[in-house]
């Protein structure tokens, strides 16, 4: 008998594992139903895991601001005779009493003087708050600047504000206050009164063509 050395018997056992485990796992692709060839297949969806077919979501994409949008808004000037007149002005968007009122106090523009329409609210008059409108009352307090005026062009400046204020839907009556404090201010006949006061205060004010009903969008805090 031919004896083998210990060498050739290890070779030969590493051998046989080497086989038995290629054997083996060849029985496990073929028992889980991977094909043992090389050729491609297509993909039977019924055996895709759910969470592979379901749609991925992505991070939204960031917005990118853009301009102010720009409403417009009505505020009243004095013409050559001295009556309100109505002009359009661009205020941001969504029209809000104190842009309305702070586009009057703005000043007349190039295009405005052109049509020879003034104010006669003094330049650097602010307005320093509103309170309201409550069951339609308004009340404006403005920086003192307006009362630095007087006569006949206190009264149109009154007028300015008052006309503007009310062309916003909601607002009929306006109780002024400067600096916080209530004044007796002139109606348009000059008498001096503590009341609220409206349109029919300054009719003599206005023009033909302006309309005493407030068309303008409602006021929006």
């Amino acid at each position: 008998m031919t004896r083998r050395t210990r060498n050739e018997t290890t070779t030969r056992g590493r051998g046989a594992v080497t086989v038995l485990g290629t054997s083996l796992l060849l029985t496990l692709f073929v028992a889980c139903g991977v094909p043992t060839d090389h050729d491609p297949r297509p993909v039977d969806p019924g055996n895709v895991p759910f969470a592979l077919l379901a749609p991925t979501s992505s991070a939204p994409e960031p917005t990118v601001a853009g301009p102010s949008s720009l409403d417009t808004a009505t505020v009243y000037l004095v013409d050559a005779q001295g009556r309100l007149v109505p002009t359009t002005r661009e205020v941001r968007f969504p029209v809000t009493l104190p842009n309305v009122v702070s586009a009057l106090l703005a000043g007349v523009t190039d295009a405005e003087a052109a049509r020879k329409l003034r104010s006669a609210i003094a330049p650097g008059t602010k307005l320093r708050g509103l309170d309201g409108p409550f069951g339609g009352l308004l009340t404006v307090d403005i920086s003192d600047d307006l009362l630095g005026v007087t006569g006949r062009r206190q009264i149109e400046a009154l007028a300015q504000v008052l006309f503007t204020v009310t062309s916003v839907r909601g607002v009929d009556r306006v109780l002024f206050e400067f600096e916080g404090e209530h004044h007796d201010v002139p109606r348009g006949d000059g008498e001096l009164t503590s009341s609220p006061l409206t349109r029919r205060d300054f009719r003599a004010l206005e023009a033909a063509s302006s309309s005493t009903s407030s068309t303008a969008p409602a006021y929006r805090p």
